[in-house]
């Protein structure tokens, strides 16, 4: 991974970059490696690490050589002091210093709105797909929040840890347009990511008709390419969220955005005691539905470069 390089006094110099969830210093001397320090916090904040590195660099130095360790001292400080201040200015050179796992979510961000009201909430767009986070959890500092977010659309694994999500939440807001006043769909956006987590977390979906034997499971229809939830479970979502009467506009806007693939309609399967119930259609797509004990259909997967596919999130 790329980081930046800089001169410090003489033949000595210094490259910072970031790996996976450190930063390394690394001193040169006469452009050959002498030192290295792995740093679990950003060392241009931290007078103790710059000292500590300053200390042990400088024996390995060659003593014929090497500059006055009070010169050094100093010259060392004030160019983390410098590169202090031209990172804080320079929010694209600080990505040179992010984790793999941060450089490629930044690559796949297409676009970051704000819509800013008494429950603010931010949308981010990565790779033709919504992330919708309220005002709670972008001042949240759990990455958890993008964990779960990222496998409900994605079906895939995130390793992001506390620092990754900062620095995320930071750039996004770097970048992000202000949208004065909610849009009516803002509520439903937030409504419907609780919802691919209720469906991802609570809810047994099976491929084979007849093992639809309990009025809590979903069906994966094949030849009609949906996913059949029943309304009753619907309905137990809305009531766990307060949401009874978003019924209507949650199914309309699903519809609209290609969540459902018609409305709601009635089936009966055979080792199903109560008869006819009503069921509510999903696109396989929607979310990585929990299909006959974890498997998952013809979910859309990240494109990705080759150099990519070979990073490990």
């Amino acid at each position: 991974m790329s980081g930046v390089s800089f001169p410090i006094l003489g033949s000595i110099s210094a490259e910072l970059s970031r790996e996976n969830n450190t930063y390394l210093v690394k001193i040169l001397e006469k452009d050959k490696p002498i030192f290295v320090r792995e740093c679990p916090t950003q060392p241009w904040r931290s007078p103790k690490i710059q000292s500590d590195i300053i200390s042990a660099s400088y024996e390995l130095m060659d003593p014929d050589t090497r500059p006055d360790k009070t010169k050094y001292k100093i010259k060392f400080q004030e160019r983390f002091v410098a590169l202090h201040e031209q990172l804080e200015n320079a929010p694209k050179q600080e990505q040179k210093l992010v984790s793999e796992t941060v450089e490629r979510l930044i690559k796949l961000t297409e676009s970051v709105k704000v819509y800013v009201s008494e429950h603010t909430s931010t949308e981010v767009n990565i790779n033709n797909k919504r992330l919708v986070f309220s005002s709670e959890e972008m001042a949240g500092t759990n990455p958890r929040i993008l964990k779960t977010k990222w496998w409900n659309v994605f079906a895939e694994i995130l390793v992001l840890s506390r620092n990754d999500w900062e620095v995320l939440c930071e750039y996004w807001v770097s970048i992000a347009e202000k949208v004065e006043g909610g849009e009516p769909e803002t509520e439903i956006d937030l409504l419907t990511e609780a919802l691919k987590e209720f469906l991802c977390d609570e809810i047994d979906v099976f491929s084979d008709p007849d093992r639809i034997n309990s009025t809590e499971y979903g069906y994966l229809d094949e030849t009609k390419n949906e996913v059949l939830i029943p309304s009753s479970e619907i309905f137990k979502f809305l009531q766990k969220n307060k949401a009874e009467n978003k019924r209507e506009l949650l199914a309309k806007e699903l519809l609209k955005s290609g969540g459902l693939t018609r409305p709601a309609s009635k089936k009966r399967f055979k080792n199903q005691r109560t008869g006819v119930k009503r069921y509510w259609s999903f696109s396989p797509n929607f979310v990585a539905f929990r299909v006959d004990s974890g498997s998952t259909p013809h979910m859309i997967s990240l494109q990705m470069t080759p150099e990519e596919k070979k990073a490990i999130l």
